[in-house]
């Protein structure tokens, strides 16, 4: 997942944590669609995940709090 680095995100998700996930309709409503738990940061700007529960797909929204990450793939970093 891609997230914007800055100090909220870092304050606000940790490993562990499980994020709720929305996809994005044409007429801009969201729907849950699934969870992912997070299991570590790579880098500065990314977080690596395991869906937990539904499926998730590429630009869905996985959210905590105020926070949003970008899903950017399902099985980029499966090695």
């Amino acid at each position: 997942m891609f997230h914007s680095g800055t100090a909220e995100v870092m304050r606000t998700i940790r490993a562990g944590d499980i994020l709720t996930v929305y996809r994005v309709s044409s007429s801009c409503e969201a729907k849950t669609v699934g969870k992912i738990r997070v299991l570590s940061y790579v880098g500065e700007t990314y977080l690596k995940g395991e869906v937990t529960e539904g499926e998730i797909k590429r630009d869905d929204i996985a959210e905590k709090g105020g926070v949003s990450l970008l899903v950017i793939s399902v099985s980029m970093c499966d090695h």
